[in-house]
């Protein structure tokens, strides 16, 4: 039995992120956890229960869940992780993909001025 995990394209902050989950076998209780890699669960996304339509099924991360931390550098990797029970197995794999900060964003999301050529009004 197995899992596979299809990431399509990289994202930017605040864009979204879409993982393809397929499935061998029919599972039970598939569930999913957002993280960082040194285990910090990411916007409360921890064993979010999903369903599956022929044993596939496409997460979709957005907000919050793809907005990087104010002291993290250009990128900040998210682990994805993805736990089934297919009879009495218990399933488990992973995926990292990096979120890439938008040029000129803030980590708040506004753009800075001096980036996009004009004073900020005060």
């Amino acid at each position: 039995m197995a899992i596979s995990l299809t990431q399509l394209p990289a994202v930017n902050s605040r864009e979204s992120k879409k993982i393809i989950v397929t499935f061998s076998a029919t599972p039970t209780t598939p569930t999913w956890t957002l993280q960082r890699p040194d285990g910090t669960v990411i916007n409360s996304r921890e064993d979010v229960a999903f369903s599956l339509t022929d044993n596939a099924e496409t997460l979709h991360l957005y907000g919050d869940d793809t907005e990087i931390s104010s002291n993290a550098g250009e990128s900040e990797d998210r682990q994805l992780i993805v736990t089934a029970t297919v009879g009495t197995e218990r399933l488990v794999e992973g995926c990292v993909f990096a979120i890439n900060r938008v040029p000129g964003a803030e980590a708040d999301g506004r753009y800075n001025s001096k980036f996009r050529g004009h004073r900020a009004k005060g």
